[in-house]
C-alpha cells in the first residue's frame, strides 16, 4: 500500500508528465482538448499510481543500482507523456486501455534499465511520409481513411500511418511549419 507522500509523489510526476505534452500543444490546454476537466483526468492517470510505484519498487528492490526516486520519476514522468500523447492523438479522445498502459510502464522499466531500446520503432519510408506542423492528421490525404496513431520518433515527430494503404503522416507539434518528404 502506498504512503500519502508516496501518492502525491507519484502524482506529482504524472501531472508533470502530462504538462510537458501540454507544452507542446498550440492552445497548451490537454485537458479541454481531450474534454475532460484537470482533476478527471488526473483521477483517470492516477488509476496507474499504484501499479507504477509496486512495479518501481519491485525492479528497485532487484537491482543492484541506487537511484532511489529518480527511477520512479524516470518512469512515471515519460508514461504520463505517453499517455497524453495516446489521448490527444486518439480520434475520439479515448485514453489507452490498462493493457497499454501496463506495457508501456514495463517498457519505460526496462529501457531505464538499459534492457531494449527506447521506444522500437518501425521504419518508415521516406516517399511515403509528409511532415505537418501544429495540426492532426485524422483522415488521410491519400485514401481518406482514419489514420492511426503509432509512436514516438526519436527526433519527436508523432508518427500516424494510415492502415489502408500506408502513407505515413510525421507530426511535428513544436513548429509552425510543414514539409513534404
Amino acid at each position: 500500500m502506498m504512503t500519502p507522500v508516496e501518492q502525491a509523489l507519484v502524482g506529482a510526476f504524472l501531472y508533470e508528465g502530462i504538462s510537458d505534452f501540454n507544452e507542446s500543444l498550440p492552445n497548451h490546454d490537454f485537458f479541454e482538448a481531450c474534454g475532460f476537466g484537470v482533476i478527471d483526468g488526473m483521477a483517470e492517470i492516477c488509476t496507474y499510481a499504484e501499479y507504477i510505484a509496486y512495479r518501481c519498487d519491485e525492479e528497485f528492490e532487484s537491482s543492484e543500482h541506487s537511484f532511489p526516486g529518480v527511477f520512479d520519476y524516470e518512469v512515471t514522468a515519460p508514461f504520463a507523456t505517453w499517455w497524453a500523447r495516446k489521448t490527444y492523438a486518439d480520434v475520439h479522445r479515448n485514453t489507452p486501455s490498462q493493457e497499454e498502459c501496463h506495457v508501456a510502464i514495463e517498457e519505460l522499466i526496462d529501457s531505464f534499465m538499459g534492457r531494449t531500446p527506447k521506444a522500437p520503432e518501425e521504419p518508415v519510408e521516406p516517399e511515403m511520409q509528409i511532415f505537418i506542423a501544429g495540426e492532426e492528421v485524422e483522415m488521410c490525404r491519400q485514401c481518406g481513411a482514419h489514420t492511426e496513431w503509432h509512436g514516438i520518433t526519436e527526433e519527436g515527430y508523432s508518427i500516424e500511418r494510415c492502415p489502408k494503404c500506408g502513407f505515413t503522416y510525421l507530426l511535428d507539434i513544436n513548429t509552425e511549419e510543414s514539409a513534404d518528404v
